[in-house]
């Protein structure tokens, strides 16, 4: 709970004791936790500080803030002590857990406190020094009396999550964190190791910080759920030749369809989350996803088909953040999570997604035949379930040149095989259609689109085929426009909207 540092000076505290006849002596305390602390200066002629003492009754923390302290003044002049902000305090102790905070910011007042004993004895004024108060707690009472918005906030147990929870807490809300548990089956070794999002050793770490940071923590069973809307669909477009996007998935029907709802049933008033990105109510009254300040760890893409409902009632408090950022206040603040690395993309899969599938379903998938786009029969495949498109390892082909999986065909149970250039098309055919920033696309409308998570954008045009289908015109032709991902249409930093993508094509326009 506590650094190295603050145990050092909770233990072995540096100027401990009286100063008779002080320069200055100034008393603080807070009425609510029962601290008290006192601060005597002895300060020469030329508004040095020679010698600093204090006496604190209270906790570890105030101890320690409190040996620090005086540390920091000793020997300096009136002006510079009265620079040592109870942040200065808390970054010279490593940190301090947000729950103790105000024992710095005690720290900060008696040396204040002090300060304004020496001006009123001596007559004078000390620039930039307001009269102190004799309790930090005053006013809080007052602020306690507001009712707070209750959010919850989904706890992974990494930095990202544990720092979105931090900052809500700190702007004023009533906050809870909640671990969901979807998939527990692997042991906490290997979960520590691949960096699960959602183990058990996720929920230590969540339950250590929200312990931390001062929130309740509780761990709510969404097993089912991530059952029948991830991994059943998971099997699902893989026995259907697509390859889906699992996190998609996750996010739109367990951890925020499912989650939301559980939420909202006890009261809350929000659902929050740790993902880079954010939340914005447009002109026309729509929410929409905005990208996050960094684009290289930005989440929008994965997040394109929550609904207005559910846009409207999320924070997502770290998309005004880089990852060093939130990395930093994660130290800071003295997480223990704060160098925890990134949870791996898909959380319930080791290394072979067609084993994995096999053993869920029960079902052995039928070996057939790789093809060239003419048909010829160029070798064998081990199911249709283990290739993609633009997969080019491990297909196990003597070709005379490299080959890659341009189409997975389902109802001959071939794989087609062929050159780099086969992978191009300039139009693609998606359904399961989500508006975002807009109620409708309009015909022609000019986006930029993303086909892929890691993928540039690129400019198209959009057009409505069907009530929940569309059609997406490329300028450029795009390489490996693969069926089951999605393609995520943005309109500047906002995400216009998006949908699961059915097959490319190569049309004269």
């Amino acid at each position: 709970m506590y650094s190295e540092k603050v145990m050092d000076h909770f233990q072995h505290p540096r100027n401990v004791g009286e100063i008779e006849n002080a320069s200055g002596v100034g008393t603080v305390g807070n009425a609510k936790c029962g601290d008290i602390m006192r601060i005597y200066l002895d300060i020469d002629d030329n508004g040095i500080i020679q010698d600093v003492k204090f006496k604190t009754f209270g906790c570890g923390a105030a101890v320690a803030t409190s040996s620090m302290a005086t540390e920091l003044v000793k020997g300096k002049n009136i002006q510079q002590a009265l620079e040592v902000t109870n942040k200065a305090v808390m970054e010279a102790l490593d940190g301090l857990p947000p729950v103790k905070v105000h024992c710095s910011l005690l720290a900060e007042e008696a040396i204040h406190a002090a300060l304004w004993d020496y001006a009123e004895k001596n007559g004078i004024k000390i620039e930039g020094l307001e009269k102190p108060k004799t309790d930090i707690s005053e006013g809080e009472e007052a602020e306690e009396a507001v009712v707070k918005e209750k959010v919850v906030v989904g706890m992974s147990g990494g930095v990202d999550s544990s720092v979105a929870a931090y900052l809500l807490k700190k702007q004023g809300y009533d906050v809870i964190g909640v671990t969901m548990q979807i998939w527990q089956e692997e042991d906490e070794f290997v979960q520590e190791e691949n960096g699960g999002c959602c183990g058990l050793s996720a929920v230590d770490d969540a339950r250590r910080v929200a312990q931390m940071i001062g929130i309740p923590h509780y761990v709510m069973n969404f097993r089912k759920d991530f059952k029948d809307k991830v991994i059943d669909y998971f099997c699902e477009e893989y026995l259907n030749a697509r390859t889906p996007n699992p996190c998609i998935a996750c996010n739109r029907y367990v951890k925020w369809e499912s989650l939301l709802k559980r939420c909202l049933d006890i009261g809350a008033d929000y659902i929050a989350t740790g993902h880079y990105s954010q939340i914005t109510k447009l002109d026309n009254g729509r929410y929409a996803l905005k990208c996050s300040k960094t684009q290289k760890k930005d989440q929008t893409y994965a997040l394109y088909n929550l609904t207005q409902n559910q846009l409207s009632k999320t924070l997502m408090p770290i998309g005004a953040y880089t990852k060093d950022e939130v990395r930093q206040i994660a130290e800071e603040i003295g997480l223990l999570v704060a160098n925890k690395p990134d949870s791996q993309d898909i959380c319930f899969v080791d290394d072979s997604y067609g084993e994995f599938i096999e053993e869920t379903t029960g079902t052995k998938i039928p070996k057939g035949n790789f093809v060239d786009p003419e048909g010829n029969v160029l070798g064998e495949h081990k199911g249709i379930i283990y290739y993609t498109v633009g997969q080019r390892r491990g297909l196990g082909l003597s070709l005379k040149k490299p080959g890659y999986v341009i189409k997975v065909d389902k109802d001959t149970n071939e794989v087609v095989v062929g050159d780099k250039q086969d992978l191009f098309a300039n139009v693609l055919y998606g359904n399961k259609v989500n508006c975002m920033s807009v109620p409708e696309f309009e015909d022609g409308m000019k986006l930029m689109a993303k086909i892929r998570y890691n993928s540039p954008e690129v400019p198209c045009r959009v057009y409505m085929t069907g009530e929940d289908e569309v059609r997406v015109v490329f300028d450029e032709p795009q390489r490996a426009i693969t069926p089951g991902q999605a393609v995520v249409f943005y309109d500047g930093d906002i995400v216009a909207g998006g949908a699961t993508i059915l097959r490319a094509a190569n049309e004269n326009m």
